[in-house]
C-alpha cells in the first residue's frame, strides 16, 4: 500500500497534477520506510522537505496572513526553480513512481 501511495505522489509532481514541492511533502512520511526503494531517493527527498518545512504548501495556506505568504512566496518560487519537474525526474521521481 505505501509503495502505491510513492508511486501515484511521485507520478502527480512528475506529469503535474501537483508541485514537486508537494508531492515531496507526502512522499517524507514513506521515505523513511522502504516505499521508496532507492537511498539515494529517500535522502533527497528528506533534505528537500528538510529545506523548505518552513514554507506554507497547500490548505496551511490558508491560516497565513496575506502579507506573510507574499514573503514567504518569494523563497516558495526560488525552490520551485531548484526543485522543479526537470531535477525531480532527475532525482529520482520516476525510479520513485516504478
Amino acid at each position: 500500500m505505501d509503495h502505491l501511495r510513492a508511486r501515484d505522489a511521485a507520478q502527480a509532481g512528475l506529469d503535474g497534477r501537483t508541485t514537486v514541492l508537494e508531492a515531496v511533502r507526502q512522499l517524507v512520511s514513506l521515505a523513511h520506510t522502504d516505499a521508496i526503494a532507492e537511498l539515494e531517493d529517500r535522502r533527497f527527498i528528506i533534505a528537500v522537505e528538510s529545506e523548505t518545512d518552513h514554507l506554507p504548501i497547500g490548505e496551511v495556506r490558508k491560516l497565513w496572513a496575506s502579507d506573510a505568504l507574499k514573503e514567504k512566496d518569494l523563497e516558495l518560487r526560488a525552490q520551485r526553480n531548484c526543485t522543479g519537474r526537470t531535477s525531480w525526474k532527475l532525482a529520482g521521481g520516476e525510479r520513485v513512481k516504478a
